[in-house]
């Protein structure tokens, strides 16, 4: 059984920058980003595509590293964009 802190140490031994397709301990495949020491896990949401994961996350990922101030309802959308795609996908 994996526990958080497994979970925490491997994405403490991660390098900064943005990190993709990994699988985490716990078997869960998705995308990890590292700026300034702060860290950001992505799930691949059940069904969903995995590149359109990865340009949610990495768009995120840029947004906040960049040197220029992004507008907040930028960041908001992407947050969203991110959230809905680590979810599994809904059909209907």
């Amino acid at each position: 059984m994996v526990e958080g802190l497994d979970i925490i140490n491997w994405q403490d031994k991660q390098k900064q920058g943005f990190h993709g397709i990994l699988t985490n301990p716990a078997g869960v495949r998705g995308f990890l980003s590292k700026i300034d020491g702060s860290t950001s896990w992505t799930p691949i949401g059940k069904g969903q595509d995995d590149f359109e994961v990865m340009r949610a996350a990495k768009n995120l990922h840029d947004a906040i590293s960049s040197s220029e101030q992004m507008p907040a309802d930028y960041l908001s959308y992407l947050g969203q964009e991110v959230d809905r795609l680590s979810k599994p996908k809904v059909t209907e």
